[in-house]
């Protein structure tokens, strides 16, 4: 037995109308079972509860044997003095407050139906792929994507933590946040800590000056990636010595090679081309942070990211390997991703920071907007039988197999706790 279940159990249960006994024979009437709490102290609190002839108002704590409230030290914490029925699976002995005030107690042993006793176990101890794929016939699909909804909004919370650090370190500069998290969002997931990198050094006032020159623009940028050493061409030596007459505050000092991985990098990926698309993105008329902002379909973003490279980079994947007959442009899947992974996310977050409600839900409507993402985790959910069809799907039950179905969290997963009902 978990403590989870019963935390559930307490929560979910129609406690309406049904009259129990406490564990000394107090009859026992759940007017309501209180509000789960996330932080410090008992676990539900502002419950309502009729022991006997007397209403009490208070919070209610829950473990699997009684005895537990003295292996936690509850009895010399104040925060549980507030505590009007322990609820336990089952009391191996009487909980008293002080010496003379016994606890009133719950145990739910008897309670609690031994099918869903059994559905628990089933799903905590079985070594499936994901725990509940032998029952998803069994599903209410349109009921449990509507609780994936808050998956999502998870999902972006993790999101904003990152932005939230990136944030911070600029002392509270949009522009500079987003020019950061664009950056790391083109390096994917082998480059992006390089990519942030190149961007806190290439800072968002500096690319700003050279937007309109491209060829300045590239010389700072590869000249400060430390990718130039590793070229031996005419264009590398042209780069160097452009970067080289350009003003000394506008020349960072270049990361150390070997800061950007080529490992296990496909083509189209390598950091180099990756660079120059960035670089093209940011050489786009007006403020980044505008054409974020002001955005409103994945096909205006597409526009801006999907077009053609100037001059070396047409036919180049990085300083020293050629494109033959392949688009070195960025293409619609990759907009597609840095969408998903980067614009959506800056949306939610600077919506939340500043309390624009449109901002966040326009996040959300980009991402309904968009195919659900095509990988690994996603086809075996589609496999078992799950509609997954826009990006806003995908990206929920990317942060549900991760955090939930690997973890056993069934109880709190909209899906799961339908075989609990």
């Amino acid at each position: 037995m978990k403590e989870d279940l019963l935390q559930y159990f307490w929560r979910t249960h129609n406690w309406k109308d049904r009259l129990y006994v406490t564990t000394n024979g107090l009859p026992i009437h759940i007017v309501t079972p209180g509000i789960l709490n996330h932080d410090a102290g008992p676990d539900f609190s502002n419950a309502k509860i009729r022991i006997g002839d007397e209403l009490w108002v208070g919070n209610v704590e829950i473990h699997v044997r009684s005895s537990e409230w003295y292996i936690h030290r509850h009895q010399y914490d104040p925060a549980y003095r507030t505590v009007i029925l322990h609820v336990v699976w089952t009391e191996d002995q009487p909980v008293f407050m002080d010496e003379n005030i016994r606890i009133p107690c719950l145990a739910l042993k008897s309670i609690i139906s031994k099918e869903i006793l059994d559905n628990y176990e089933r799903l905590m101890n079985n070594a499936l792929w994901v725990p509940c794929q032998n029952v998803v016939n069994r599903f209410d699909m349109e009921k449990g994507l509507l609780g994936m909804n808050a998956r999502l909004v998870e999902k972006f919370e993790d999101k904003s933590a990152v932005l939230q650090h990136i944030f911070d370190k600029t002392k509270g500069d949009w522009n500079e946040t987003l020019h950061r998290f664009i950056a790391r969002g083109f390096g994917l997931n082998v480059n992006g800590d390089a990519f942030e990198l190149l961007a806190e050094k290439m800072n968002y006032q500096l690319t700003q000056k050279y937007q309109h020159d491209p060829v300045k623009l590239e010389a700072i940028a590869f000249s400060a990636s430390g990718l130039i050493p590793d070229g031996n061409s005419d264009h590398t030596e042209k780069l160097w010595q452009i970067y080289q007459t350009l003003p000394h505050n506008d020349r960072p000092t270049p990361l150390a090679q070997g800061v950007f991985k080529f490992f296990r990098t496909r083509p189209s990926n390598f950091p180099g081309l990756r660079i120059a698309q960035w670089l093209k993105f940011l050489s786009n008329p007006g403020s980044l942070f505008d054409t974020v902002i002001n955005l409103n379909s994945p096909i205006e973003f597409s526009a801006i990211i999907c077009q053609p490279l100037d001059e070396f980079w047409k036919n180049h994947f990085s300083f020293t390997a050629e494109a033959k007959n392949f688009s070195t442009q960025a293409g619609k899947d990759f907009a597609d991703l840095l969408l998903i992974n980067s614009i959506a996310p800056f949306l939610f977050f600077y919506g939340k920071i500043t309390d624009n409600y449109e901002l966040r839900q326009k996040a959300v409507d980009l991402l309904d907007a968009m195919k659900a993402e095509s990988n690994s985790v996603i086809r075996g959910f589609h496999q078992l039988g799950f509609p997954i069809n826009f990006a806003s799907h995908s990206q929920a039950f990317l942060l549900l197999k991760k955090k939930y179905c690997d973890r056993k969290r069934c109880l709190e997963c909209p899906f799961g706790v339908q075989i609990f009902k």
